[in-house]
């Protein structure tokens, strides 16, 4: 029990931030074993997790929140990559052109192979 908690701590760290606990299943499931998956169903409880771990990668579902989640996404910004995930890429062109941070986009519903790769590519 110890060997997998300690496993758990070298994994690196992804924060995912939706309300459908569904999607968060299948997250879990395609990256699990390798990432320790940290699940935010709002922005408060997102910030709450930030500030208390070091996240590699914030996959955002912006529809949940989107003001909420552009003001948290902006503040974070720096080293922390950020995937958004969307079901339509033309109704959020408010919330890109505020974003004031570095981010990569993937439509779902996505290909788990694509997924894995770009998120191996925002966390190496």
């Amino acid at each position: 029990m110890s060997n997998t908690k300690e496993n758990d701590t070298m994994k690196k760290r992804i924060l995912y931030i939706d309300n459908a606990p569904m999607i968060a299943l299948v997250i879990q499931r395609i990256l699990g074993e390798k990432y320790k998956i940290l699940f935010a169903s709002s922005v408060q409880e997102a910030r709450q997790i930030s500030n208390t771990q070091t996240i590699s990668l914030v996959i955002a579902e912006p529809y949940i929140d989107e003001e909420g989640v552009l003001n948290f996404l902006n503040q974070k910004g720096g080293g922390t990559s950020i995937l958004i995930l969307t079901g339509s890429l033309p109704k959020l062109g408010y919330f890109y052109s505020q974003l004031r941070v570095k981010y990569t986009t993937l439509e779902k519903p996505f290909n788990t192979k694509g997924f894995i790769k770009i998120v191996e590519e925002l966390t190496s």
